[in-house]
């Protein structure tokens, strides 16, 4: 019964009703994916995507969130006789902690990732994908107008190991680094 009349007494901005905003938006990023087996170089791929993240800010700073996102890429190294392009599309769960204008966390990420590799030496293309979890975190720059909305440059890094969906084939090293723009709607 202490602990609960403590906890009661440190924390009352805890209150639901009280202490946090409801937001919800939308961004478009750009970064670079790389994707390794054991023993080889990696694959270098660049990418362009969107996403969309809702979630709630409490106003001692902390924040918890979902974001959902898809993206393009192509490898870096390419010919006139070979392209290998990829689509991923993920969700994720972020934790973090907001500052007067900076903000910074980390959370969990499903990833899946769809290869094509295009060969005019060969028929058609070859297609494999892989999938799994991985931890990431972030920071971000953000700007609040009138209250109701917010604009943030957020970066993040997301590292892990995914496996093929061909059980014969090794897990992959993955790794990727993004930048994004974001907007959100605040609702008190």
């Amino acid at each position: 019964m202490k602990l609960l009349s403590l906890v009661i007494l440190i924390f009352p901005t805890l209150s639901f009703a009280d202490s946090t905003t409801i937001f919800g938006g939308f961004g478009l990023g750009i970064g670079s994916q790389s994707l390794s087996t054991p023993g080889n170089s990696a694959s270098k791929f660049t990418t362009q995507g969107y996403f969309i993240e809702g979630g709630l800010l409490f106003k001692f700073g902390g924040q918890i969130s979902a974001e959902y996102g898809a993206s393009n890429s192509i490898n870096t190294l390419s010919s006139e006789t070979y392209m290998e392009t990829g689509t991923l599309n993920y969700y994720s769960a972020k934790l973090g902690l907001n500052f007067t204008r900076l903000g910074f966390g980390g959370g969990y990420r499903h990833i899946d990732v769809t290869l094509k590799s295009i060969s005019t030496d060969g028929p058609g293309y070859l297609e494999s994908k892989y999938e799994g979890w991985a931890p990431f975190g972030y920071a971000n720059c953000h700007f609040d107008v009138n209250k109701t909305i917010r604009m943030a440059v957020e970066g993040q890094y997301v590292m892990g190991k995914l496996k093929s969906e061909n059980p014969t084939l090794p897990q992959v090293d993955y790794g990727e680094m993004s930048i994004s723009l974001r907007l959100y709607v605040l609702i008190d």
